[in-house]
């Protein structure tokens, strides 16, 4: 091993630092275009702000993206496309789930894997931000995909 490899966190360290940044985001409002911690956030922002913290993306600006199921199209995700790979296979700790939301199939609902199916973080409407199950009756039929952000990779 070079000295620089033993230099950069490994993995697992890197997965636990997303999941404790975004445990610190539990109990935040649901604020469309939000990204502040304790304030408010949505799904897209709370990818940004947590995978930043963590390290492992820029502090990006997704730019416009329509709020509401009947508006939506996947200019909510576009974004990410650049730091991420599609995940095959089960999502572990840290990867990033997509649901879609009706009546179009496009993902337009956001999730950061904490044990698959049973533990995710993501932002809800009513909700805020919080940890709950992607076995949630409404949620479970919309799962679209599973990426992993080209660090954790």
């Amino acid at each position: 091993m070079t000295a620089v490899a033993t230099l950069l966190p490994d993995r697992a360290v890197l997965r636990a630092r997303v999941l404790a940044e975004a445990a610190s985001w539990v109990g935040t409002p649901f604020v469309h275009h939000g990204g502040v911690k304790g304030v408010g956030v949505d799904c897209a922002f709370s990818l940004i702000r947590i995978f930043h913290a963590a390290g492992l993306i820029p502090d990006i600006d997704p730019g416009y993206y329509p709020r509401g199921p009947f508006v939506r199209d996947d200019r909510y995700v576009r974004w990410l496309l650049p730091y991420v790979v599609l995940r095959k296979g089960r999502p572990e700790p840290a990867d990033i789930a997509l649901f879609w939301v009706p009546p179009r199939q496009q993902p337009a609902q956001s999730a950061i894997v904490i044990e698959w199916p049973t533990r995710i973080y993501f932002a809800h409407q009513e909700e805020g931000f919080i940890e709950s199950a992607a076995t949630r009756d409404w949620i479970a039929p919309r799962f679209h995909s599973a990426w992993t952000v080209k660090g954790l990779a």
